[in-house]
């Protein structure tokens, strides 16, 4: 697995590296004026000199139109100089080397993205456990003992198809000019709801279209409605007045007749009567003479027969 070569130039070689020979190695040299001793940090290509990554995967995040998606990374021994990014696939399930899209965002500075319908929010956390567990449980996933952990998350506000896709969590260290790429996590965009923004504008589109519907509908149906009812059921008042001033066929309207003599005033009071035998009407005449209040039938009884009326009027004079 280890092997040294060269004779004034020394080789360590190691075949086959794997996560055990991560870490520090010595290289010591002694000659007749005295020793001196090289120290050499060997780490897996691809690793962080301080940063360690703490769930590898992120949970598939799946939202609706319109809603704040949320993607997560998390990290240990976060160096000061080191700056997190966040990096949009051009498709998913690409090779490690594929293009990215476009650079979503990063941390430091600027601390927020524009995109073309809101903005994209890094928020930055920092878990310090009170004590030290040997788990540290977030969001379903067991972290690694210890402390100073990091959380990373990416929210996207009123979400769009568009979003959709594979996105990185991305580490680069300037001092040592190296990045290195962990946490690829998916978005998953349905298409069964709308924006929030759209949401609200059908619902008032539905409240104008009931505010103009109801009284519509009111000025068609009901108001006619009234009027059939009120034309097939008039009101007593207007029947019974209906049937009372419809004239008799052969009567006469009423009338009466004033006037005056010397002596006494004579007032004729008329009222038409229906006799019991036949189908004719007949006037009796009615004469009240001055104060006296007595009256007279102008046409006896002796007078009708049946089936026939003789109509006459008596005059009667004051003495």
């Amino acid at each position: 697995h280890y092997s040294i070569s060269g004779k004034h130039e020394q080789y360590l070689r190691i075949k086959r590296m794997n996560d055990d020979d991560d870490g520090e190695y010595e290289c010591k040299g002694t000659n007749g004026f005295g020793s001196k001793t090289f120290v050499f940090s060997v780490r897996k290509k691809g690793q962080s000199s301080g940063v360690k990554l703490l769930a590898r995967k992120m949970s598939q995040g799946i939202v609706s139109i319109g809603e704040t998606s949320e993607l997560t990374c998390f990290l240990k021994d976060l160096g000061k100089n080191d700056v997190v990014r966040w990096l949009k696939r051009l498709k998913v399930n690409l090779p490690e080397s594929s293009p990215f899209l476009r650079d979503v965002i990063r941390i430091p500075s600027p601390s927020s993205g524009q995109n073309e319908r809101g903005v994209k929010k890094l928020s930055y956390k920092r878990l310090d456990p009170q004590s030290n567990p040997r788990y540290h449980l977030k969001n379903a996933s067991y972290l690694e003992n210890g402390h100073r952990i990091y959380t990373f998350s990416l929210q996207i506000e009123e979400t769009i198809m568009a979003d959709s896709g594979e996105y990185v969590c991305l580490v680069v260290e300037p001092l040592v000019d190296k990045k290195f790429k962990f946490n690829i996590g998916q978005l998953s965009v349905q298409d069964g709801s709308v924006p929030k923004s759209v949401a609200s504008t059908l619902t008032m589109n539905r409240i104008t279209i009931w505010a103009i519907f109801i009284p519509l509908a009111f000025i068609l149906i009901v108001i006619p409605l009234i009027c059939v009812i009120l034309y097939l059921h008039p009101n007593d008042d207007s029947s019974k007045k209906g049937i009372g001033s419809e004239s008799k066929p052969g009567v006469p309207p009423r009338q009466g007749i004033s006037s005056t003599s010397s002596s006494n005033q004579l007032e004729y009071d008329t009222q038409y009567q229906q006799h019991p035998f036949t189908d004719h009407y007949y006037q009796p005449l009615v004469l009240r003479l001055g104060p006296m209040g007595k009256s007279i039938s102008a046409i006896p009884e002796e007078h009708l027969q049946e089936k026939h009326i003789q109509c006459c009027q008596r005059a009667f004079y004051s003495s």
